[in-house]
């Protein structure tokens, strides 16, 4: 519940993700099914990016599960 990237501009974010490739840390609670989606649309290559159709997919099948809601909100 907080603010990503605190006490940087939009331009310093766009930096620090484009040139820097800096990422925000996923927290530890956080569903391996979601983290690993979460990586996997960090791909430099938009070729090893999941299409958006996967990324639905996989995003309601972890609505439908309640083992993956309920560690993730362990």
């Amino acid at each position: 519940m907080q603010q990503p990237w605190s006490g940087l501009g939009p331009a310093q974010v766009v930096g620090a993700v484009a040139f820097q490739n800096r990422r925000l840390s996923i927290p530890p609670n956080t569903s391996p099914v979601l983290a690993s989606l979460m990586e996997s649309c960090w791909a430099d290559a938009p070729a090893e990016r999941p299409s958006f159709g996967c990324i639905v997919d996989t995003l309601k099948k972890l609505l439908k599960s309640p083992v993956q809601l309920i560690q993730m909100a362990g």
